[in-house]
């Protein structure tokens, strides 16, 4: 914000600032003033130029008085003399104590300056949150995204809509009044809906709520005078699909007073391609029912463009029932935005038999902060729309809408009809390229009465005629848990290598997990172009083939795990991956259905010490657990090259070594204790030796004084022991004494060898599936489990011969530990 007040700022002090240095230019610019405050009327048209460019009279106003102060008062960052600012604003001893509190601040005695206040705006923005206050570690990463320039006209209109109020009454008056009869002649011809009114509005949801009111007013006469009263005879009802945005109902029951039974959900079509498109036969038999019981079918809430799938209501059929049986037609959905453009689809064409449409030309053009418009049709006699509120009265209020007012003359009808053409064909782009995809379903059918694209990454079937392999595992259902893992893992990838191209995923009943992409949303937003669609599509065509590796390999594999002793197969339905291996020890092959809690916590030591060395050799290696909470290693994606029994062989034979690096350990504990025992012994029976060479009277305390000084005794040969790790053997130091050094004697190395495994021949060979069982279980996973890393590479192992290093890292168990401390105490 700084840097673009300060460009602002240069703009305004090149023209105005100059001019004002003469008392000719000065004296014309006060009259200016004068004017806007007197109720004379302005001489010039207000017009807002486009920033840089030269600036009115009343631009000039409006950066004297309000940006070029801001921009003077703004302390330079650069400046030694404001470093200060934040201190005195916010001392440390305040800051210290209002961390981890949400407390608001105390207001300042004195006025801050304006670079002060934009310091604590961006705490509050980088550290709103509770949890961000307690902790600096959990600061919000966002930034604001750089506008273009007519964002930056809709941002600037604000502030002058700020400064306009300051008008009279009066001319405030006239002057919003204008604001709103342009409006309405624009966006009615725009979009095709002449004889219309406008209301603007800053929620989606207000627009349906007024004209609900509108046509309560409509139906009940009496409702103006009456209230309630004269809704109690003959109960209203609203009409809405299932396929309508989550909330409404809630909300227009909430503002209008009305029970929720007035709200009738009116089931969606099953038939294929209607999906999410109100049944007309079911909302007809609904009215006639609800007549038959006493109630007033008042409106109903159709859709152009469903939130989740863009489907369209079929308008003509229900403006057909809606005129039959006098209900208000409300339209609303994105799009609508195709009205705007020159050859608009028949479908969509429809809406203008409709009593109301909600525009939202913000979202459509990525303008910020924009408001909603409402245009319904009413005759000439506005009194009824002026009972609903539809009109406003206030003229500040009027004023909410000179920011759109400012940006379609900044656009132009051209313009705002480019910015919805590129989203459809960015649309059109995308489902092109998905049509074509072997494993690609497209739940969504393009046309431009529907610029959204849906689509689903499942493996087609074989058909019904074709030759079945008996051998072959069944495919997987098309709904299955395993492609839904999939899909969210390929929109997450996607996401991340084309950032501006906005994917995301939507769970639909009946069919799975799919990626949408709704440009009409996300275009402007996230600033898309052709250029980034080609680039996404090559990156989706990159993944596919990845997934179309690892779909196909995957029976193969579970096939070849199956056929070995020591790999159970971990079915983890949510992993996007090529699945999961758990490997089991030798002693525990013959005990899986009933596994102690000792014998769980060493398969877990176990496959989890297996993960960490397989990381090393691979990073598409993952941990994971299983349902009865065992870890397993995770298998991610794999490309066409690479060689699964490789692969799996590398999983066998570090499971392989590290079990008998294991093995190794618990040895040489039993050796260590066997040693310390056997020193003990040793020292106990020269203990005695000594004592019957000496003699019973020598350990009399007085007397041994006196023998030993007639008789000293000979000179104690001190003899220690040491075990040898490498041996295993108890040697005595009497050597060591001797030569003043440790001498290393030659023996064998105790230490486990590693086996040079041939990877692929240590595997056995896949075994008939129509003639054996699978004798190792496989345990479905939990419900939610660690999503997959997209950032993970596919394995990509083409038979080379990767080296793992095995890491002895085992200990002794505690009880161990605490034997052989208290062992090697009594030695010493």
């Amino acid at each position: 914000m700084a840097s673009g007040l300060k460009t602002v700022n240069g703009d305004a002090s090149s023209s105005p600032k100059s001019e004002m240095n003469t008392s000719s230019d000065t004296t014309a610019t006060d009259s200016v003033l004068d004017q806007i405050d007197d109720t004379a009327q302005i001489e010039t048209r207000p017009r807002v130029g486009l920033p840089g460019g030269p600036k009115t009279t009343l631009e000039e106003c409006f950066y004297k008085h309000l940006v070029t102060p801001m921009v003077t008062q703004a302390p330079d960052s650069n400046d030694p003399s404001t470093t200060s600012t934040s201190t005195s604003v916010d001392g440390d001893e305040q800051k210290k104590n209002r961390t981890g509190k949400n407390v608001p601040d105390a207001l300042p005695v004195m006025g801050l300056e304006i670079g002060s206040i934009m310091k604590l705006v961006e705490e509050v923005i980088v550290s709103g949150s509770p949890e961000a206050q307690a902790d600096p570690a959990k600061f919000m990463k966002t930034h604001l995204r750089e506008l273009h320039l007519f964002e930056e006209v809709a941002v600037l209109s604000h502030s002058l809509g700020a400064y306009i109020s300051t008008l009279d009454l009066h001319h405030l008056k006239t002057f919003s009044e204008k604001l709103v009869s342009d409006l309405t002649h624009w966006l009615s011809s725009m979009f095709k809906f002449p004889a219309s009114r406008a209301s603007f509005h800053e929620d989606d949801r207000e627009g349906i709520v007024k004209m609900c009111r509108l046509a309560l007013h409509k139906k009940y006469p009496r409702f103006a005078t009456d209230g309630y009263g004269a809704l109690y005879s003959r109960p209203p009802v609203i009409y809405m699909s299932n396929a309508a945005r989550p909330g409404v109902a809630q909300y227009l029951c909430s503002q209008l007073g009305l029970p929720l039974s007035s709200i009738h959900t009116v089931s969606c079509s099953v038939d294929v391609g209607s999906i999410h498109r109100m049944d007309v036969n079911a909302l007809l038999k609904c009215v006639e029912e609800d007549v038959v019981s006493g109630k007033t079918p008042v409106m109903l809430l159709a859709q152009a463009g469903t939130q989740l799938l863009g489907q369209v209501d079929k308008l003509d059929l229900l403006q057909k029932l809606c005129l039959d049986k006098e209900i208000w037609l409300h339209v609303e959905g994105n799009n609508l935005a195709t009205l705007a453009l020159t050859n608009v689809s028949s479908t969509i064409q429809q809406a203008k038999g409709a009593h109301s449409i909600t525009l939202d030309i913000g979202g459509w053009t990525g303008l910020p902060s924009m408001p909603y418009v409402t245009l319904y049709k009413t005759s000439q006699d506005v009194s009824m729309a002026k009972t609903a509120g539809l009109i406003e009265f206030g003229a500040r209020d009027c004023l909410r809408c000179l920011p759109l007012w400012i940006c379609l003359q900044n656009l132009g009808s051209e313009g705002i009809a480019h910015h919805i053409a590129s989203a459809v064909e960015l649309a059109k782009m995308m489902h092109a390229k998905t049509g074509v995809l072997t494993n690609i379903q497209n739940i969504v059918s393009f046309e431009p009465a529907n610029p959204m694209v849906v689509f689903r990454y499942e493996q087609v079937l074989p058909a019904s005629d074709s030759p079945v392999d008996p051998d072959a595992r069944p495919p997987l259902s098309p709904k299955d848990p395993y492609y839904d893992a999939l899909n969210v893992w390929l929109a997450e990838v996607l996401r991340r290598d084309v950032p501006t191209v906005h994917v995301s995923t939507l769970d639909i009943e009946n069919v799975g997990l799919c990626v949408r992409f709704a440009p009409l949303e996300s275009a402007r937003a996230y600033n898309t172009t052709k250029e980034d669609m080609i680039q996404w599509l090559m990156c989706l065509d990159q993944q596919i083939k990845i997934l179309d590796a690892t779909v196909r390999q995957r029976p193969d594999f579970q096939d070849i795990v199956e056929a070995q002793d020591n790999l159970r197969l971990i079915t983890l339905r949510t992993w996007a991956g090529m699945g999961a291996i758990q490997y089991i020890p030798e002693k525990f092959l013959s005990e899986l259905d009933e596994l102690s809690d000792v014998a769980k916590k060493e398969i877990n030591a176990l496959n989890i010490n297996l993960v960490h060395q397989l990381k090393s050799a691979d990073t598409a290696f993952s941990l994971g657990h299983s349902e009865a909470n065992l870890a397993c290693a995770r298998f991610g994606l794999i490309t066409e090259e690479t060689d699964l029994e490789e692969l799996i062989a590398l999983v066998y034979t570090t499971g392989k070594e590290v079990e008998e690096s294991s093995k190794f350990l618990e040895t040489m504990a039993e050796v260590v204790r066997q040693g310390i025992e056997k020193a003990n012994q040793d020292l106990e029976q020269e203990e005695q030796r000594k004592l019957a060479q000496e003699g019973v009277i020598r350990q009399i305390p007085l007397v041994s004084s006196f023998m030993n000084w007639w008789s000293p005794p000979p000179k104690a040969d001190i003899k220690g022991r040491m075990f040898n790790l490498a041996s295993g053997k108890i040697e005595s130091t009497e050597k060591t004494y001797e030569c003043h050094m440790q001498v290393q004697e030659s023996t064998p190395d105790l230490s486990p060898s590693v086996r040079q495994y041939p990877r692929k021949a240590s595997l056995k060979p896949r075994q008939n599936r129509t003639s054996s069982t699978c004798s190792n279980p496989t345990t479905p996973s939990d419900s939610n489990p660690t999503p997959p890393d997209p950032n993970a590479p596919p394995h990509d192992r083409s038979g080379t011969e990767d080296k793992i290093t095995t890491e002895t890292s085992a200990a002794l168990t505690p009880a161990e530990e605490e034997v052989f401390e208290e062992e090697s105490g009594k030695t010493a």
